[in-house]
């Protein structure tokens, strides 16, 4: 997928509809890029994720998660 391409899914364990990712050539999250998935052990909707060029979580990203068990919403990571 392009950088800053506007995907669409439903919420079956799939990209939430009306996310937004980008992706560099080599299909990795392009840092700064904002995904939405449902919230059944997947990213949670609206959560910004920032990761580096070979797919390791950017320093100051922000990351959201549902509350079961995996990184609480709105937490920050880097």
């Amino acid at each position: 997928m392009s950088a800053g391409a506007t995907t669409g899914q439903d919420d079956a364990g799939r990209m939430s509809a009306g996310a937004i990712t980008g992706q560099d050539d080599a299909g990795r999250m392009s840092a700064g890029a904002t995904t939405g998935h449902d919230d059944a052990g997947r990213m949670s909707t609206g959560a910004i994720m920032g990761q580096d060029g070979v797919g390791r979580m950017s320093a100051g990203a922000i990351t959201g998660q549902d509350g079961v068990g995996r990184m609480s919403a709105g937490a920050i990571m880097g």
